[in-house]
């Protein structure tokens, strides 16, 4: 069994370096180090001296060939989230054969919905015994020879990636063997307790320990978990609190994916698109460049306006420092988490804190910007659900 460690401090705190620092430190330990962005694996690189730190590269077979080439190797390798998902069962001996250390950086989403190329292919693989539903929902593969267009539905389902929720939702899932395969692992995070890698953890009963990091002088080290006092951002967060805030819904649901996709909002959306220019140009004015705003995909074009439309960062951005010079924030978003996710939870018995979910998410989108400096933000939160858990927060409520 695999030794985890969850470092649970929040941004900004010297997870990252606290990382570099034990790259350097364990020089000889073989160590896969998993970021979100492929330019972060190029920081990581660049930073860690006392190793080779090899990034896969297409040499004609695709990343995932190079890096299971990089595996058996046993070099140092950093890579992606997305390719870290690709690993295949093939790989955990010569993971287990390199007693591997996993650094990841921020959790994996490791219950997905999974969209085929067409939901005919997978009707037509079940109605000839092709795929067949296990009792837990999983979907096992028959062998017999298709043509290459069901290559990725038969090595998911080979693999025990595929469930079925409710007969008919389709879920991606991360091995859990794929950890087992590590000898150590540490994943660094904020509130994990909201994240879904918690709850999965939890249904496949995996262990871990929470720590916090802590800094000395010039080095970094881990120490007992201990939950940050967040009354120290109350002055650099000015929350706008005007009219603005019930303008347009006061319902909990308001702002959600599902509230901007209805056509019946579409003058609420209007006046959500005014408050937002208002916002930037009369109540909090800065220069475009120090703008940063937020909302669903399908809802960006209807609320992008003159002087902020090309200041939009994804709502659920991390672990890059690009928009820290960011001071003037506005939050159009009320998350939570994809139904398929819950159902699939549900059918397991496990229970998921959707408030928790929506907090851990917008937190680390408002650290994207200048609060990770040590600077001051002004913010405007659509949202009152969002809201009220910002402020939660802040109070040690949360």
């Amino acid at each position: 069994m695999s030794e985890i460690t969850v470092i649970d401090s929040i941004m900004g705190s010297g997870k990252t370096s606290w990382a570099i620092q034990y790259m350097d430190t364990n020089i000889d330990e073989n160590i896969l180090y998993v970021t979100p962005f492929l330019n972060e694996t190029e920081r990581i690189k660049s930073n860690v001296k006392n190793k080779t730190i090899r990034l896969p590269k297409n040499l004609g077979e695709g990343k995932s060939a190079n890096l299971v080439d990089l595996f058996a190797g046993q070099g140092d390798i950093a890579t992606t989230h997305e390719l870290f998902k690709r690993i295949t069962k093939e790989c955990l001996d010569t993971i287990s054969a390199g007693e591997y250390t996993l650094i990841l950086d921020e959790t994996l989403e490791a219950i997905q919905p999974y969209i085929p190329h067409s939901e005919d292919d997978i009707t037509f693989l079940r109605e000839r015994d092709t795929i067949v539903v296990n009792e837990d929902g999983s979907l096992q593969w028959n062998d017999k020879d298709f043509t290459t267009s069901y290559d990725e539905v038969k090595i998911l389902a080979k693999s025990k990636c595929l469930f079925y929720v409710d007969d008919h939702i389709l879920i991606w899932r991360f091995p859990p063997e794929i950890f087992e395969a590590f000898k150590k692992i540490y994943i660094m995070t904020y509130l994990f307790d909201g994240t879904i890698l918690k709850y999965y953890f939890d249904l496949y009963d995996i262990k871990y320990d929470i720590t916090s990091i802590t800094k000395t002088g010039e080095i970094y080290e881990l120490c007992p978990y201990k939950k940050s006092d967040n009354s120290i951002f109350k002055n650099k967060i000015d929350i706008y609190q005007g009219r603005m805030n019930n303008n347009v819904s006061d319902t909990r649901t308001a702002f959600s994916s599902s509230w901007y996709g209805s056509s019946y909002n579409k003058g609420k959306i209007v006046l959500v698109k005014r408050n937002l220019l208002n916002y930037f140009t009369n109540i909090a004015p800065t220069a475009s460049e120090f703008r940063m705003w937020t909302t669903f995909k399908k809802a960006k074009e209807k609320l992008k306006g003159q002087g902020f439309a090309k200041r939009f960062v994804p709502y659920n951005q991390r672990a890059t420092n690009e928009y820290q010079h960011k001071t003037t924030l506005a939050y159009c978003a009320n998350l939570y988490l994809n139904p398929a996710i819950i159902h699939f939870f549900d059918k397991f018995d496990v229970k998921v804190d959707q408030d928790k979910y929506a907090l851990s998410e917008m937190l680390q989108w408002i650290w994207r910007s200048n609060i990770r400096c040590g600077g001051n933000i002004n913010l405007f939160i659509q949202s009152n659900r969002m809201r009220k858990l910002l402020i939660d927060w802040l109070n040690n409520e949360l």
